[in-house]
């Protein structure tokens, strides 16, 4: 297929020497419309841009560039600033694609290019050295239209995602924040403080309805009770997500008898409690929790959707209570000493009722979101190497991939 060995030096346009760092009190004293960049997306936003158009951009420096948690290479658009910690980058005209220049970098070994062990860092000059396979132009529109075409279905159900969960939040919010549920107009209402509130909602701690357990972590010198088929959820599992339908660590059996966690049923809520506290989630499986943790279960029938709602409106005052020498933490008696309007168990029900399809809407795209970029992802190497020929596929529709091709 004419495929080259090249480094991307040779085919990309690089353009570090415009973007310009700004402190944190420069950025507050110029604060704008514009999107602020740094390693690994959008930090800030301030009065200007440095760049107009589409650019791809790379991390510098940073842990990701070891751990790649998130993609390697991300586009920026529009008008933007960048500071001194992400590489700013074009495919040449006629010899390289942004699109596939974005999935080659992502399916490339880097670990080669990169210095430093307490903060690894990519530098211009190793950036240059990157060693790619280059197919032609045409080629790389194909390989860059497949691949792309998985990350555009994400996106479409990440954006179906963030809908459906602002339908939830907002009924959440117009029934038990606003006092606008259905018959509240024959309900009486008293004045306590700045809020007027239901006169039969009771104001009570917190844990009068929802169940507070904790969790606990086997011993991990104990290779027995580590790599089963049990999921285990810590706080780094917590991502901005309604559901954790994933975690790092899973445990055996043995393991799970062995810690101070119960396996938890699907839709118990979940909030980290410990260095990086007030994340809110539901569980998508059975899983298991480690002591930064804790599960949180409806008491006398409130649903799991009333809990997940009710804890993260709740979430904020947690953080403010939290406290330790090392780790701000939540403790158990934060839940005691936090006191909520609770209405009745039949009300609650009733969100439930119309609010359960919603997330169980999310969570089908929250797993095919997962399937799509597990399957994106045994393609990708594919796909760059060569080993899948589509230089005879149909041409995929065209992508704007440089500004010189936008021109």
């Amino acid at each position: 297929m004419n495929w080259v060995r090249t480094t991307l030096g040779e085919v990309v346009e690089i353009y570090d020497h415009i973007r310009v760092p700004l402190n944190a009190a420069q950025r507050t004293a110029r604060k704008g419309p514009y999107p602020y960049y740094g390693a690994q997306g959008i930090i800030d936003s301030v009065d200007d841009y440095l760049f107009d158009g589409r650019y791809l951009l790379i991390p510098e420096d940073g842990e990701n560039l070891n751990s790649r948690k998130l993609p390697i290479a991300f586009f920026a658009s529009g008008r933007f600033w960048v500071n001194n910690h992400a590489h700013i980058l074009r495919g040449r005209t006629g010899i390289a694609g942004d699109e596939f220049l974005k999935h080659a970098l992502t399916g490339t070994d880097i670990s080669g290019y990169i210095t430093g062990a307490a903060q690894p860092k990519l530098s211009q000059e190793n950036l240059k050295r990157i060693e790619l396979r280059l197919p032609p132009l045409d080629v790389q529109h194909r390989i860059a239209g497949i691949l792309s075409a998985y990350d555009d279905l994400v996106g479409l159900n990440t954006r179906l995602i963030a809908i459906l969960e602002e339908m939830a939040r907002r009924l959440f919010d117009e029934w038990f924040v606003k006092f606008r549920f259905p018959d509240s107009e024959t309900t009486k209402f008293l004045q306590k403080d700045e809020h007027r509130v239901p006169a039969d909602w009771p104001f009570r701690p917190f844990s009068d309805a929802v169940q507070v357990l904790s969790g606990g972590t086997p011993r991990k010198a104990e290779s027995s009770f580590w790599g089963g088929n049990i999921p285990f959820f810590t706080p780094t599992d917590a991502k901005k997500s309604v559901f954790a339908t994933e975690t790092t660590d899973h445990i055996t059996e043995t393991g799970l008898a062995k810690c101070a966690s119960q396996r938890f049923a699907p839709w118990t809520v979940f909030i980290t409690a410990r260095g990086t506290v007030g994340r809110v989630l539901m569980a998508a499986e059975p899983m298991a929790i480690n002591q930064s943790c804790y599960a949180l279960q409806g008491r006398d029938g409130y649903p799991q959707t009333f809990v997940y709602e009710l804890t993260r409106q709740a979430a904020a005052a947690f953080k403010q209570m939290a406290h330790g020498a090392v780790f701000d933490t939540i403790v158990t008696d934060t839940f005691d000493k936090h006191e909520v309007f609770l209405p009745s168990v039949a009300l609650a029900q009733r969100y439930d009722h119309l609010a359960r399809p919603l997330y169980e809407s999310i969570l089908v795209y929250l797993r095919q979101n997962s399937s799509l970029r597990a399957a994106r992802d045994l393609l990708l190497p594919k796909l760059i190497s060569g080993e899948i020929d589509v230089s005879g596929a149909e041409p995929p529709v065209e992508r704007v991939t440089n500004q010189a091709a936008a021109e």
